[in-house]
């Protein structure tokens, strides 16, 4: 399944995992991912992101900048906890 979102600046997802492989592609603007326990990642166009399944993860827009980001998903989503301020900030 694909779906392609938009995020305002600053938005970004919940802590979540997949059941399968998830490919972010991004087209336009900035974002940020982080896999649990390892630090946040900066997202720009052209870099295409495979997140394997099974790990969880979150993934937005920049703080200053919009995101559009096509989301290929393998099987369903488990959503975790909102993602605090000081995670979104690479703390």
């Amino acid at each position: 399944r694909s779906v392609r979102f938009q995020y305002a600046a600053g938005a970004r997802s919940y802590w979540h995992a997949h059941d399968g492989a998830q490919i972010l592609l991004l087209e336009q603007g900035r974002g940020r991912m982080q896999i649990k326990g390892q630090p946040m990642r900066e997202l720009r166009p052209g870099e295409p992101v495979v997140l394997p399944g099974g790990v969880m993860h979150w993934h937005g827009a920049a703080p200053d900048q919009g995101l559009v980001q096509i989301a290929v998903n393998v099987g369903g989503a488990t959503w975790g906890a909102a993602v605090t301020d000081q995670e979104y900030a690479g703390r």
